[in-house]
């Protein structure tokens, strides 16, 4: 921790590409870690990467799923659907 950059509330919207609103609403819901050292709040590189991964959506190929659901559906053979045959 010491020694690591502290954002303030205006760097880590940028950082985040978000308002400074809404970053206080994540922080107040504390979906956003931080430190809060008087009356103000301070944010760490870990802290925001920590928020992003959890807004990380996995992309797909249509018509090919994506490696991490490809490997669910081999371990959970049961879940497939049936196939339909003429």
């Amino acid at each position: 921790m010491i020694g690591q950059k502290l954002y303030d509330k205006r760097e880590a919207s940028a950082v985040l590409h978000i308002s400074v609103s809404l970053l206080d609403h994540l922080t107040a819901s504390r979906l956003v870690g931080h430190l809060k050292l008087g009356h103000k709040c301070y944010y760490t590189d870990a802290d925001l990467e920590s928020y992003m991964a959890t807004r990380r959506v996995e992309s797909t190929v249509i018509g090919k799923p994506s490696p991490s659901k490809a490997s669910a559906a081999a371990a959970a053979p049961g879940r497939r659907r049936a196939a339909t045959g003429a």
